[in-house]
């Protein structure tokens, strides 16, 4: 009996140490929305294959899944998240820094996370975001300057 008590205790402040300890780096958004940016940009460096489980594709957009299905050479090699910023209840702005497989250097991305029928989904693009969601939100900030799909970043 003894010993029991001692596993069971154990038991507990590991448990303890594991509800408690779970690190957040943007605790002002809500952690389904922190948790899917990691899940899909992890994902992004397995390949589109798996990234694509994430992304939500409007109806009607069955070629564009397509395409991105068919980019499987593209990956990311790393990234860190910089900033998410909600730009409403169910829309966040993602900034990312990112290096892919085919380039050496760093790109800023910027991606969305959207909640639609009640789940959450990323949007790599504007694209991307249904319509209804874009009324009254400036995306201008989050517009890149080339052509590229990135800014590139020389530091």
């Amino acid at each position: 009996m003894k010993k029991f008590c001692v596993y069971f205790g154990v038991f507990l402040i590991a448990l303890c140490l594991l509800a408690c300890g779970t690190k957040r780096n943007f605790p002002n958004v809500p952690a389904e929305v922190e948790k899917l940016a990691n899940d899909y940009l992890q994902a992004a460096g397995i390949g589109t294959e798996k990234a694509v489980e994430y992304i939500y594709f409007p109806e009607g957009a069955d070629e564009l899944k397509q395409l991105f299905v068919a980019q499987t050479e593209q990956r990311l090699e790393s990234y860190n998240i910089l900033k998410i910023e909600p730009l409403s209840d169910e829309l966040y702005a993602l900034t990312i820094k990112a290096v892919p497989n085919y380039e050496p250097d760093e790109f800023l991305l910027y991606n969305f996370i959207g909640k639609i029928g009640g789940k959450w989904y990323y949007m790599p693009s504007q694209q991307l975001i249904p319509e209804q969601m874009k009324i009254g939100i400036d995306l201008a900030p989050y517009t890149y300057l080339n052509e590229d799909g990135g800014l590139l970043i020389k530091e």
